[in-house]
């Protein structure tokens, strides 16, 4: 089952549309399009008022989602006035004030007019604490910003704190989609440009902002939760961040994360003018469709560096980053070509910093994506900076991903690390000394009492205070319970932070178990106390299939006990003839190319010395 690069990337890309699209659009009901909206309300504050329009689910029930600050009694009911509404069968009249109503109740509607004949229910639903913000688009519907993902539209913003203080009010420059993989998903991210520098809720002023959907997390804590422990630990520039329910050209949007934008600027990463650079790790191919300046070192086939700002010519970045691996990855930790120690390139503090958020919160991006490093002209060290942290979505024991739902899996400090399609940096820093010593004090001084906070009063305080609004957001958008899934993200980090105490604090030796569906590329790697049996492997096939040692082709049994380090594939070659067929897993290879394309396959494994 040798695959060859090409032809993984082209099924990669047929299969990705066809799964994203199934997969994700038919759990999101939207509104049904073409339809006449039978009412709206106008919401008054502080002698403002915003206009929300009902919003319809497939069942053909009608919602109307009101903003933190709403009162019913300065909540006023608007309708065609040649329409005939009863509300509860009550005949209303059209501005009459919603003081009647209870939040969270049924309420029978009866809508008439010459086109229309409606008969339905109406709730309200009232979010709480969180701010809003309206946008309405120039041409006043999101269709041409949603067609392309680069398409943009100017337009107009307010921003209301929880209680109705009007917070900005002001033309927009731009509002356009943004992400990758979230792009697909019906509730869409967004980045946002205000005409001028503003400072949004306490954040500092700067012109670009993020509306981070977080559409894959029903919990709508995961980015929140991580980008505010990476303040609390100390790491520098890290993202700032705010829950915000979002209005859209009058239509409820759903619970937003409004979040500072990674860049160089005076109130985001604030570092020399001269001199300098921010970079990230990314996807080389999604750079080159997407027509996005990178530099590339020797490491990995699949990762490069995106360039998001640089003052140095890119062949002195691309020598600086290739100088700063070589180093890193040396076996004495010399770059042999500038006689230069890893310690001379790198600020060890916040590399070590950032190896524990990727490691601890089980991010299956922390070796290859949304990964950043700047460089400071000002800093007389002249040494690279790991950060700021950005995008934790698939984090926290993201279900749908074998090598996130499992406490004990490696995600970064993995032997399989090495690899033409994932980055070696943190995992061969993993085995220094001086980086082991930093992280593990790091670790027991500060981390430990900031997570045992976290999961004794921290999570629960975070999800009471979104309740009413990650129930509105539920209903709009059809996912699983924010209560429900807080409780699993709980349970999960719990035994996480129990597997790594029980390795960096017991010195608890395990056995390393690497899972590949060939042999060049290992999809996840299981730490396994001796004794004990491999995680279950059902999910990545729904029919038995059988498991061969690699380098020795032999069969191995996934039911029987491990006391050995062991990687395991679904291909043996024996006698140049292969024991397994390529297409017998075709309907499970779907999701695993799917997989590669998105989040890399890694490959090879080498272990932690000592």
């Amino acid at each position: 089952m040798r695959y060859g690069k090409a032809i993984i990337v082209f099924f990669s890309i047929a299969f990705l549309g066809i799964a994203v699209y199934f997969g994700l659009q038919d759990s999101v009901p939207e509104k049904k399009p073409d339809t006449e909206i039978p009412l709206s309300v106008i919401v008054q504050s502080n002698g403002k008022t915003e206009e929300i329009d009902c919003w319809e689910n497939e069942a053909g029930e009608y919602y109307i989602f009101l903003p933190s600050y709403a009162d019913l009694t300065h909540t006023t009911i608007s309708f065609d006035r040649n329409a005939i509404v009863s509300i509860d069968n009550q005949q209303i009249e059209n501005g009459v004030t919603c003081e009647f109503l209870q939040l969270d109740t049924p309420y029978a509607l009866k809508y008439v007019n010459k086109s229309r004949n409606l008969d339905t229910t109406l709730t309200f639903l009232q979010s709480g604490n969180v701010p809003t913000i309206y946008i309405d688009v120039q041409s006043g519907s999101m269709d041409y910003i949603h067609a392309v993902k680069g398409n943009e539209e100017s337009g107009k913003m307010r921003l209301y704190s929880a209680d109705g203080g009007l917070e900005y009010a002001g033309s927009i420059k731009s509002i356009n989609g943004r992400g990758n993989s979230t792009w697909e998903c019906s509730k869409k991210p967004y980045s946002l440009s205000l005409t001028y520098e503003a400072d949004l809720l306490g954040m500092g002023s700067a012109e670009k902002w993020i509306l981070l959907a977080n559409a894959y997390d029903a919990s709508n804590l995961r980015n929140k939760i991580v980008y505010d422990f990476a303040q609390a630990v100390g790491l520098d520039y890290s993202p700032q961040c705010q829950w915000v329910d979002l209005y859209l050209n009058g239509d409820y949007a759903g619970l937003y994360l409004l979040s500072t934008r990674n860049e160089i600027h005076e109130q985001r990463v604030a570092i020399s003018q001269k001199n300098r650079f921010l970079v990230s790790m990314e996807s080389k191919w999604r750079m080159e469709v997407q027509g996005i300046p990178y530099v590339k070192t020797d490491s990995s086939s699949f990762i490069a560096f995106r360039i998001h700002d640089s003052t140095i010519k890119r062949n002195k970045l691309q020598e600086i980053l290739q100088s700063v691996e070589n180093a890193i990855l040396a076996e004495d930790g010399i770059d042999s070509v500038t006689g230069k120690s890893y310690l001379d390139f790198i600020d060890l503090d916040s590399w070590a910093k950032k190896y524990l958020i990727e490691e601890i919160f089980g991010n299956l991006d922390a070796t290859g994506i949304s990964q950043f490093f700047y460089w400071d002209g000002n800093d007389e060290t002249g040494k690279m900076y790991a950060g700021p942290v950005w995008d934790y979505d698939y984090s926290m024991g993201y279900r749908l991903w074998p090598q996130t739902s499992v406490p004990t899996a490696f995600l970064v400090s993995k032997p399989h690390a090495y690899s033409a399609d994932d980055s070696p940096w943190f995992y061969a820093l993993y085995q220094r000394d001086a980086f082991y010593n930093c992280m593990l004090s790091l670790y027991q001084t500060i981390y430990t009492p900031l997570l045992e906070n976290l999961l004794e009063t921290g999570i629960d305080q975070y999800l009471t205070y979104i309740s009413q609004a990650a129930a509105m957001n539920q209903i709009r958008h059809g996912i699983e319970n924010a209560a429900v899934e807080a409780e699993y993200m709980q349970s999960f980090l719990t035994e996480r932070i129990e597997f790594l105490n029980s390795v960096w604090l017991d010195n608890e030796e395990y056995c390393i178990v690497q899972v590949a569906f060939e042999e060049s590329f290992t999809f996840a790697c299981y730490a396994v106390r001796p004794g004990e049996c491999i995680p279950d492997l059902s999910w990545y096939f729904s029919e038995p299939v059988n498991w061969y040692i690699v380098g020795t082709g032999e069969l191995f049994d996934i039911s029987q006990p491990i006391y050995q380090d062991v990687a395991i594939c679904l291909e043996a070659e024996q006698n140049g003839e292969e024991q397994i067929s390529s297409f017998q897993y075709i309907p499970g290879l779907v999701i695993l190319i799917m997989l590669f394309v998105l989040f890399r396959i890694d490959k090879f494994r080498i272990k932690r010395k000592g």
